[in-house]
């Protein structure tokens, strides 16, 4: 299976991408300013990522019978490499993720080893997931609200 987009760059701080019969637009690789109009290229990573996982979750719970009142997932990451991005001179290293923690929060009628269960079955399917698995460290909790 192949997938394929498209991304348009026509102004300073702006890309829009084209997958499917949707439009997203991105602002900067890297944002480190409080204030602005876009999502940076590497928070589109980590939110394709939240939005993988979560997902993929609750279509596992569902699958599962289990009624889901509520879930959320709150990401962090620590980047690597931030300044050298941004070109300051004798910076060395990378700019990546270095790490995602994150937690979910799930209120639900079921018992918790089904939502255990739910979970690791939903991260084993989760392409975006497996892909990030592999370049960088992932902690992702469970909690039962």
């Amino acid at each position: 299976m192949e997938l394929s987009i498209r991304a348009v760059s026509a102004a300073a701080k702006e890309t829009k991408i084209y997958a499917g019969n949707a439009t997203l637009l991105s602002g900067v690789q890297l944002n480190l300013e409080p204030s602005k109009e876009r999502a940076s290229a590497v928070e589109l990573l980590l939110s394709s990522w939240a939005g993988d996982v979560a997902a993929g979750f609750r279509a596992r719970l569902e699958k599962r019978g289990v009624v889901v009142d509520a879930l959320e997932l709150s990401v962090r990451a620590t980047l690597e490499g931030a300044l050298v991005h941004l070109g300051v001179i004798g910076e060395e290293g990378v700019p990546r993720v270095a790490s995602i923690t994150a937690a979910i929060y799930l209120t639900f009628d079921g018992e918790e080893d089904v939502a255990h269960a739910a979970l690791e079955e939903a991260l084993a399917r989760a392409p975006v997931h497996q892909t990030l698995l592999r370049a960088t460290s992932i902690d992702l909790r469970l909690s039962i609200m």
